[in-house]
């Protein structure tokens, strides 16, 4: 006897598109569960697998790559409004010489949020689009000094 075994990514897929249809979004929370599938915590797995290029066969990341993915973790969404914060003040003055208790609209501390930014860059946790978004905006990966120098009360 044959057993036909239902391929068990393909129904999770399944789950999130059905989601994304009825929702309009793939942002999931990551205690969300459905027939028995944590659909919130997979999708945010996938996600990770899809940028870093690992363990997805062509077949599989063609069809994630017809789910809007950037919109998968609360986190990125959370990233996307400081790089606002961050974009919002380069317009203005055309670097991203923050002082270090600027506050931003979103209500973050944007120096400490440009930190962060290059210990993530440094250690290989920025997606391409983030590295991206930051270069457009003038981002200075590395500083001269080995210590952040405060000079009139911005980050230099």
């Amino acid at each position: 006897m044959v057993w036909n075994t239902p391929d068990p990514w393909l129904y999770r897929y399944n789950l999130i598109k059905t989601y994304y249809e009825e929702h309009g979004t793939v942002d999931i929370p990551q205690g969300l569960v459905v027939d028995g599938v944590w659909i919130g915590k997979w999708i945010a797995t996938q996600k990770k697998l899809y940028d870093s290029n690992e363990k997805l066969t062509k077949e599989q990341r063609e069809l994630l790559s017809m789910l809007p993915l950037d919109e998968v973790c609360r986190k990125n969404k959370a990233w996307f409004t400081a790089y606002a914060d961050a974009k919002a003040y380069y317009n203005t003055h055309h670097n991203l010489r923050v002082p270090h208790d600027y506050i931003g609209k979103s209500g973050i501390i944007l120096a400490d949020w440009i930190i962060r930014q290059r210990r993530a860059w440094k250690f290989g946790n920025l997606s391409s689009e983030q590295i991206r978004l930051l270069n457009d905006i003038g981002f200075i990966w590395k500083l001269e000094s080995t210590f952040i120098t405060i000079q009139e009360g911005a980050l230099v």
